[in-house]
């Protein structure tokens, strides 16, 4: 009797099935013919049961049977400009970004869980068969011997507290005679200190790149029966900083050399220099944190600065440090003046999200959206999916794409908009009229990535970056005092490089705090990108 299993994946083409109906009209089956009805029977079988028990999916048929249906990225990849309708282009322009980050313009499906290979510094442990071993005659069979395939993978998730406290007791001996005392002597990197190098590296992870202030960490190690109070964090954080130092100078003069910059401010907080500024009669009140985002081929260098300088004098005062010898920078900002810097020695690109962000402000929440907003968003969503196009070619070929494909589009915006205003079919003071003032009066920079080779599209990898800063704002309110606020920056600054860089970021923190003296030594020779060729293991933190 025929009994209902799930089928393997298996594929037919149209020819093999013609042939294998024609072969089964005149009773001539060849072996595999057999055996491709056979699973057939099988599967209908199962698939029927599993229909009635409501646990089959469309998904999980095409997985089985293997159609190879395309995707929609794939039907839609060379789609022209002629048959994009507003909803996909809004869905293409969304941020100057694909809908589904690096993967183009169409999302598809995930099930969100991460297996194996998402883990590559997890600990490892190998579990040999219980019964069988390379040799043996297969127990199905019987015929052929086992031999080793490999290992599968299995992913267990563990949790353990952030900072964990280990008690070393020394053994302790005295004279009976003179009452001398003698304690065992504890390891050396025991004993250098109360808080251990992983510990400090934790700490820093907890505030600086999840934006976890210290009183929440303490409640959660108190949870624990684990305490670590928010001013012992405070100074373990303080001192990874330290350790940092020479690393992010280091950054400093690299981030001065790139080919691309890009540049944005966010607000900031800092007690005492909010207090400082309104008592004095200095003419910008404001605290500001800048993210300088600087790339020179597939490295990235992330700074942050806090303080009363806006984003345009930071990269300013980073630019002081570049040789007048090397050619101009690109530098990617948004249009307000004071990010840019106060020289000319550069070229400057505006960001087309913030064009576009204009248009999709004045769209209701309710009711139908103007069409000026529909026709000049759905017309730049055109750009935005050249750029997804071309986000694989090189830097060459990318520029001519954006000349031929895109410059044109960027044109008859332009056009649309004089027009509209010359014509009074657009009030010129009205939000409308502005947001088209806004992209005729920087054009020029607008379009910048249609004329300068690795320019842009957009500023929106430094707000992503800036989002960290959000986030430890959210949470922590504010800085205390300017001292703060630097450790802040050095923190977040190596910490976001060091994970652009791809690196185990506990693992690098800890690193430069073991080997602080070689890092002060030669700060260059332990970047997020080559420390590993410098570290060195001991016994108690491992490689």
């Amino acid at each position: 009797m025929l009994r209902p299993k799930e089928p393997q994946h298996f594929e037919m083409t149209e020819k093999e099935v013609s042939d294998l109906l024609e072969h089964l009209e005149e009773g001539e089956l060849s072996d595999k013919e057999r055996h491709q009805l056979r699973e057939i029977v099988l599967a209908v079988l199962w698939m029927g049961k599993k229909l009635e028990d409501r646990e089959l999916s469309i998904r999980k048929l095409q997985r089985l049977f293997g159609i190879k249906t395309e995707t929609a990225r794939k039907l839609f990849g060379s789609i022209t400009k002629k048959t994009h309708d507003a909803d996909s282009l809004e869905r293409n322009a969304s941020s100057g970004e694909s809908s589904n980050g690096d993967k183009g313009p169409f999302p598809t499906g995930g099930s969100g869980r991460q297996g194996a290979k998402d883990y590559p510094d997890a600990e490892k442990v190998f579990h040999s068969h219980e019964s069988l071993k390379a040799g043996d005659k297969c127990p199905e069979c019987g015929r052929g011997s086992l031999y080793f395939y490999g290992f599968g993978s299995f992913v267990k998730l563990m949790g353990q507290p952030a900072v964990r406290a280990v008690i070393h007791m020394p053994e302790q001996l005295r004279c009976s005679a003179c009452l001398a005392f003698f304690t065992a002597k504890l390891p050396e990197d025991i004993a250098q200190g109360r808080a251990d190098p992983t510990a400090k590296s934790m700490v820093a992870l907890f505030r600086y790149g999840s934006g976890i202030p210290f009183y929440r960490n303490e409640g959660l190690q108190e949870f624990l029966r684990t305490p670590l109070s928010d001013s012992t964090q405070w100074d373990m954080a303080e001192d990874v900083a330290d350790a940092a130092l020479p690393v992010y100078r280091v950054l400093l003069e690299k981030a001065a050399l790139v080919e691309l910059m890009h540049s944005d401010d966010t607000s900031g907080r800092i007690l005492t220099l909010m207090k400082e500024l309104k008592d004095s009669n200095a003419e910008r009140k404001g605290i500001f944190t800048t993210g300088i985002l600087a790339k020179s081929g597939n490295r990235e260098i992330c700074l942050m600065f806090t303080g009363n300088r806006h984003a345009g004098e930071n990269v300013q005062a980073l630019l002081d440090r570049r040789s007048h010898e090397l050619p101009k920078i690109k530098l990617m900002c948004d249009a307000l003046s004071r990010n840019e810097p106060k020289i000319t020695d550069v070229i400057l690109g505006n960001c087309t999200d913030h064009a576009r962000r204009a248009f999709v402000d004045l769209i209701p929440s309710k009711g139908e959206a103007p069409q000026e907003c529909v026709y000049f968003i759905s017309r730049l969503g055109l750009v935005y999916h050249n750029d997804d196009l071309s986000s694989t070619m090189s830097p060459q070929k990318r520029l001519a794409f954006h000349k031929k494909e895109s410059l044109p589009v960027m044109q008859e915006l332009k056009t649309w908009c004089e027009t509209s205003l010359a014509e009074k079919r657009v009030e010129p003071n009205s939000a409308m009229g502005g947001a088209m003032k806004y992209f005729i009066r920087h054009f020029e920079e607008l379009t910048q990535f249609t004329k300068v080779e690795g320019m842009p599209i957009s500023n929106s990898a430094v707000e992503r970056l800036l989002k960290t800063v959000v986030l430890h704002r959210k949470n922590s309110l504010f800085y205390r005092t300017e001292n703060g606020a630097a450790v802040g920056d050095i923190l977040m600054s190596v910490i976001q490089t060091s994970k652009r860089a791809g690196v185990n970021v506990f693992e690098y923190l800890t690193k430069i705090q073991i080997n602080r003296k070689a890092v002060l030594k030669n700060p260059e020779g332990w970047l997020p990108w080559n420390y590993r060729d410098n570290s060195v293991s001991s016994p108690h933190h491992p490689r």
